[in-house]
């Protein structure tokens, strides 16, 4: 098996079409994916552009076992190593063994596994760069990579330990096959109530919600960051692209961590973020809490 320091590094940029940016694109859209387990409600929902299109990928090796198709998130119940699951993605679209992502390959994965602008990939991807970029240059090196890799193979085994101990009702302590498909369709709907809940809290947030909310949007009658006075026009949606004065995007996850309601994260608030979002990761706990306001 190559090493995954050979595999990131050796992304093709000569061939027609395809230049840096596209590459790393392809490998952080892998990224993302080998952090979404589908036991997981705070995952990115993997493939699903391709599953929106009526396609789905063909061939390519497997990522957790067979019968599981590239395009799709890691599976539940899988050995938890989040690093080799995404070596597996990147093995899968190495079409020719290259051991190089080339242009092709490289859009055929960002086809298979994109999302859309604002969707749950990019809030995803939002809050991995807020917990382990830290050095803020909007790209997760090798090391900063191994540390996202670590937490969330720890989180996919506290997911998994919890969902065992709760359906393993014989207590042998392993769930047979009866259980473990009554595992699934459990934790299936409880992905989808949180999704759910998720994606109310951050429309309320970036679209209403209360005073608060709107100052950090510049839609208040005060002198805030992006209000009338200001230069800003107003803090977006986490995820939206777009940034304020303060050099980023605004949501709930920011929301939660400003203490002092500056409409920016200082220092010291960005290291509580990552240190207390750092612990849910590894529990298993949802990452965003409730909509603050």
């Amino acid at each position: 098996m190559r090493a995954i320091t050979k595999l990131s590094l050796l992304v093709a940029l000569a061939t027609t079409g395809c230049n840096s940016e596209t590459g790393l694109t392809a490998l952080d859209e892998l990224m993302v994916t080998s952090l979404s387990g589908a036991e997981d409600s705070a995952n990115a929902e993997a493939g699903r552009a391709e599953a929106e299109t009526g396609g789905g990928a063909t061939g390519g090796g497997q990522t957790a076992g067979e019968g599981q198709d590239r395009s799709d998130p890691p599976p539940m119940f899988r050995d938890c190593d989040a690093q080799r699951t995404f070596e597996g993605y990147v093995e899968a679209y190495d079409e020719d063994a290259s051991g190089e992502i080339d242009s092709a390959e490289g859009q055929e994965i960002v086809r298979e596994h994109g999302g859309p602008a604002g969707g749950p990939r990019d809030h995803f991807r939002h809050m991995l760069n807020l917990v382990y970029d830290l050095d803020a240059d909007a790209t997760l090196s090798e090391s900063e990579r191994a540390v996202a890799f670590e937490d969330f193979t720890a989180r996919c085994e506290a997911i998994h330990a919890e969902v065992v101990a709760t359906h393993d009702t014989d207590g042998d302590g392993q769930l047979s096959p009866e259980e473990e498909e009554e595992a699934r369709a459990a934790q299936a709907a409880l992905v989808a109530a949180e999704r759910e809940e998720t994606a109310a809290c951050e429309q309320t947030c970036s679209r209403g919600g209360g005073e608060a909310s709107a100052a950090r949007r510049g839609e208040g009658e005060g002198e805030g960051p992006g209000g009338p006075g200001g230069e800003g026009g107003g803090a977006p949606a986490e995820g939206s692209g777009a940034a304020p004065d303060d050099g980023g995007p605004w949501g709930p996850l920011e929301m939660e961590f400003d203490a002092d309601e500056s409409g920016a994260l200082d220092a010291d608030e960005l290291a509580t973020l990552r240190e207390v979002m750092r612990e849910r990761i590894r529990s298993g706990a949802r990452p965003q809490q409730v909509c603050v306001d």
